[in-house]
This record gives C-alpha cells, sequence and structure tokens, in this order.
C-alpha cells in the first residue's frame, strides 16, 4: 500500500457502494473502508480496471453521490480523492 501522506486522518468505515463512469455506467460494486474529508480507500467485489475520473454512490438509492479521481489501485483495493464541486 502507499504510504501515508494524507492531509486529514481516515475513518474506519464499513459502507456498501457503488462505482459508475463519468456517464452513469455501473462499474463495479464496492466497500468503502475508510474515509477522511478528502477522500477514500475501497475495496471491489473483484479486480476490475477502474478508469481516472469515477462517482461513487453511497446509498442503496444512489441520492449520496461524490465525483473522484482515482490516485492509486492495486488488484481489488484503490483510492480516490474527492473532487470539489465547480
Amino acid at each position: 500500500m502507499p504510504g501515508n501522506n494524507r492531509a486529514s486522518k481516515r475513518q474506519s468505515v464499513e459502507i456498501n457502494g457503488m462505482i459508475y463512469d463519468r456517464q452513469g455506467k455501473q462499474l463495479a460494486k464496492c466497500m468503502l473502508r475508510n474515509i477522511s474529508a478528502g477522500g477514500a480507500q475501497l475495496e471491489l467485489l473483484q479486480e476490475v480496471d477502474v478508469p481516472k475520473d469515477i462517482v461513487l454512490s453511497l446509498s442503496r438509492e444512489g441520492h449520496v453521490k461524490r465525483t473522484c479521481e482515482k490516485v492509486w489501485q492495486f488488484a481489488t483495493v484503490l483510492g480516490v480523492r474527492f473532487k470539489v464541486a465547480s
């Protein structure tokens, strides 16, 4: 895993999520493993090559979504940075 050079502390969680591409196509189910103000670590249920820009849904109904940038990926685990809405 990459070193810890985060700007804010991460909190351990276990939240089911879904990863979508920018056009809204479902790419993979995931588990949110930890989260901070600036990003999160996700664990995929199966290995998928996740694109750089994604949308992460954190609710079953898809009402809670965050636009993210993939920072790193190692097999089924990836780190994402939350993008600021413009």
